[in-house]
């Protein structure tokens, strides 16, 4: 946006300057869109007083900064500084639903003649569509003024304060503004009031929630000022502040955040949230659990019931984590209360808008049954049940992987056949037959080197 070379100059013109400029653009023949502005630089129905000539009336916004593009919000903002210390700016600006189409923009302080600041947007082809608000709700004001007297009753009011409750000037003025808060909000207000009055001069803030005329509460930064004993205005003067959608995104930020961890210790899991130095951000219930309710301000501490193998391949697992933010998993060994578990702890990456890592989260699951299971199903792959050795199909899958690897330093191939031993499963029974195996099967065993094999054909 660019200034306006007359707006260079800083001093205050005088009414009939103002009035002169403005009639010099609205005397033009190109077509303007005039829109009312208050002293808080938002935008107000146009006077009867104001005569429109061949142009039309802005509405369906709520301020000049909803017109143009977010680059140029601080411009509008330095045109309307400009018009409130000269009484007249001109600049232009790219508007926003016009892809960026610029206009001139022109501000002037018309309170003398209007009651009101007058902005005049000059229209092109271009971008006359795009100044057409349609149904766009106004924004309501944000902040407003009022004065009271000692008894909180309210003796003066702006427009601001009424837009933002609802109610009318008159609904307002004569009226305790304790009458508009919720009763849960008394106690509150009242200790702040009267700690105010203690002190002239004095100033108190304090967060409330007024009655909106639909009958909905709206949360306020009140602040009251103590004048009542300064001769020149006898009142006490406070501002409002609406901040009433800053609370309600709190709001929903804690429901959520309540959400979340209502879920996490609903999980049968165990997480574990960490920034970039290891330090614990949270963790649930069902972790303390896992690891034996260990306590500690870091995750190093709390893995002091893994095995040093563990520990180690964990952390450094860890730290790969928070190095190059790529998903990771490991599983460990716990040892609680005597009892030896197993868990899968999966990793994941937490990261900023650049997509470094500022930390982590850990979420442990415990696979004891599986793993034991995996291991049953292992062994009753590998091994006789009988006899602990090795079965047909893995002594000839040894055999073969013996003959593949170490045919050049040669592979010996003894066969024992038991003789005989039909003879005493048939006299002596199947029992003692399965004796004579498993002590052929443990003489064998212990008669032959650490990496040789044993099979039961």
């Amino acid at each position: 946006m660019s200034d306006g070379g007359a707006d260079a100059e800083q001093r205050r013109l005088d009414p009939r300057e103002i009035e002169a400029r403005l009639n010099d653009v609205l005397d033009r023949p190109e077509s303007f869109a005039l829109a009312g502005i208050n002293h808080h630089g938002l935008f107000v129905p146009l006077p009867p007083t104001v005569d429109l000539r061949h142009h039309r009336a802005l509405t369906g916004y709520a301020s000049a900064l909803d017109l143009v593009v977010a680059e140029d919000a601080t411009a509008v903002i330095e045109l309307w500084e400009r018009a409130l210390a000269t009484g007249a700016a001109s600049g232009e600006a790219r508007l926003a639903r016009a892809a960026g189409h610029p206009v001139m923009l022109h501000v002037f302080d018309t309170t003398p003649r209007h009651g009101i600041y007058l902005g005049v947007v000059d229209i092109s082809a271009s971008a006359e569509v795009a100044l057409d608000g349609g149904d766009n709700p106004a924004l309501r004001p944000r902040v407003g003024w009022l004065r009271k007297d000692q008894l909180a009753v309210v003796v003066e009011v702006d427009d601001a304060v009424s837009l933002m409750l609802g109610w009318t000037r008159e609904q307002l003025l004569t009226t305790r503004t304790l009458d508009f808060l919720d009763p849960d909000d008394h106690t509150l207000a009242i200790s702040s009031w009267m700690s105010m009055l203690a002190e002239p001069g004095s100033r108190r803030r304090v967060r409330l929630r007024h009655r909106h005329a639909d009958g909905s509460w709206r949360w306020f930064d009140v602040t009251n000022h103590n004048r009542l004993n300064d001769p020149a205005h006898g009142d006490v003067l406070t501002e409002m502040v609406d901040v009433t959608d800053e609370m309600e995104a709190q709001e929903a930020l804690r429901s959520r955040e309540n959400l979340l961890r209502r879920l996490t210790e609903t999980l049968p899991v165990g997480l574990l949230q960490f920034d970039r130095d290891l330090h614990v951000l949270y963790r649930n219930d069902r972790l303390g659990e896992m690891l034996g309710e260990r306590h500690g301000a870091t995750v190093p501490d709390l893995l002091d019931a893994l095995p040093d193998g563990d520990r180690e391949a964990l952390l450094a697992q860890l730290r790969g984590l928070l190095t190059d933010g790529a998903d990771r998993g490991v599983e460990v060994a716990v040892c609680v209360d005597g009892a030896t578990r197993r868990f899968t702890v999966a990793l994941r990456a937490l990261c900023d808008d650049a997509e470094v890592p500022t930390g982590g989260i850990a979420c442990l699951t415990d696979v004891t049954e599986s793993v034991e299971l995996r291991e049953q199903l292992a062994d009753r792959a590998t091994y006789d049940a009988l006899t602990r050795c090795q079965n047909r199909a893995s002594i000839l899958a040894t055999l073969q992987q013996r003959l593949d690897l170490e045919a050049a330093r040669g592979v010996a191939v003894v066969f024992v056949d038991l003789d005989r031993f039909k003879a005493v499963n048939d006299e002596f029974g199947h029992v003692v037959g399965d004796q004579v195996l498993v002590e052929a099967a443990r003489r064998l065993t212990t008669g032959v080197r650490g990496d040789d094999a044993v099979g039961r054909l």
